[in-house]
């Protein structure tokens, strides 16, 4: 095994996809994290941002809600940035997720949202 540097330089964004069945547990796939993904890579392109920020896909982070889709912020390693987990209205929260995305992956800020422990 090596370890290869990344060619997105800035972070990643990991919208969870996950799907289970309509009379399952909630889950990001119905909540349209597939789609907030794709609009996601849209703004990258967009802003020019592409290899600095990459929107990639993951299955189950573990946060399983009917309130939105599961996202986490992942700064490059090398930037030393932290990093956060938000849960996203995949329709009426785009613009504010992406604002938050370019805070923590470019400027190394959190937003600034506080933190809900109930879902």
């Amino acid at each position: 095994m090596r370890q290869i540097r990344s060619t997105w330089a800035q972070g990643t964004v990991l919208v969870c996809t996950h799907e289970r069945g309509p009379d399952e547990k909630p889950s990001c796939g119905l909540q349209k994290g597939t789609e907030l993904r794709s609009w996601l890579k849209e703004r990258i392109h967009e802003e020019g941002l592409k290899g600095q920020i990459l929107a990639s896909k993951t299955s189950c982070l573990g946060v399983c809600s009917k309130l939105g889709a599961t996202v986490e912020l992942v700064p490059a390693p090398e930037t030393g940035r932290p990093r956060a987990t938000l849960l996203v209205d995949t329709v009426n929260e785009r613009e504010e997720l992406w604002a938050a995305a370019k805070a923590c992956l470019l400027e190394g800020r959190l937003p600034e949202l506080g933190l809900d422990e109930e879902l």
